[in-house]
């Protein structure tokens, strides 16, 4: 996950796709268009984006139905299974996919969808430090290893 701020984001978008002075570009016109520009560049990624309190969270991401949902992979360890690396999303993901329970029926998106996550955690928890996730988020209490 990279998180900058929303000033950064939007200045590097427009010198990269418009090849202007982010500067001379009004405050209000920043606030405006900045989560279309997100939106916009990311539209054909596979990173996922979340702005809250005026930054933006990118995210690698599993698309369902259309949408993209974040998710975050994190290398941790414990006294019982020792080093372990596991892919994480948020509870959104887990209610898309079990909206008509297909995520129990092998051979379905939903199941291929669900078989790749090891841990739905509370929505706002994928924006927190890895640390925090280990310590605060999962089933258990992990260590953080790397990400």
């Amino acid at each position: 996950m990279t998180k900058i701020s929303r000033i950064e984001a939007i200045q590097a978008l427009k010198k990269k796709f418009f090849n202007t002075n982010p500067e001379s570009w009004s405050q209000n016109s920043n606030t405006e268009l900045s989560e279309w520009y997100a939106e916009h560049i990311l539209q054909d990624t596979s990173k996922a984006i979340k702005v809250v309190d005026n930054f933006f969270y990118f995210f690698d991401s599993i698309k369902y139905r259309g949408i993209k949902y974040p998710t975050r992979t994190l290398t941790v360890t414990s006294d019982d299974t020792g080093e372990q690396t596991y892919t994480i999303a948020d509870e959104t993901l887990f209610n898309a996919i079990s909206e008509d329970d297909k995520y129990l029926d092998g051979g379905t998106a939903e199941h291929s969808i669900d078989e790749m996550i090891y841990f739905y955690v509370e929505e706002g928890c994928l924006e927190l430090p890895a640390e925090e996730i280990c310590k605060d988020c999962l089933d258990e209490e992990f260590e953080f290893v790397s990400e």
